[in-house]
């Protein structure tokens, strides 16, 4: 699913990010001494300007109402997609054909078992 993509991408977002103050900062406080915070004060600061002015509200939100709100912030045509009925009819039928075929099958595997076993 895409929530997964999206947890490996901020995880190594997370670990690079890290990894980045851990190697720059010996560097930044020999060069800026007292004042070296000051670079991740300003970074925090733009990331929490971002956060304010850019990013839109998505508290009790559906996607569908998200995705509208970007594309109104992006200028592009929202599609939302929607399932006719004879649609969903066929994805129902798939599904209770798939299910009660599974099901006959392990009944059909139970019977030779029981029978087998006599």
């Amino acid at each position: 699913s895409s929530d997964l993509y999206a947890f490996m991408i901020a995880g190594t977002v997370n670990w690079l990010s890290n990894c980045a103050v851990g190697l720059l900062f010996p560097v930044i406080q020999k060069g800026l001494q007292t004042y070296c915070f000051l670079v991740f004060a300003v970074v925090c600061l733009t990331g929490a300007l971002y956060l304010y002015f850019v990013l839109p509200e998505t508290k009790n939100k559906t996607f569908s109402e998200i995705n509208q709100s970007f594309a109104k912030r992006n200028r592009t045509p929202s599609k939302p997609q929607e399932l006719s009925n004879s649609t969903v009819e066929s994805m129902a039928n798939a599904v209770a054909v798939t299910a009660i075929s599974s099901m006959l099958e392990k009944s059909k595997i139970e019977v030779q078992e029981i029978e087998s076993s006599l």
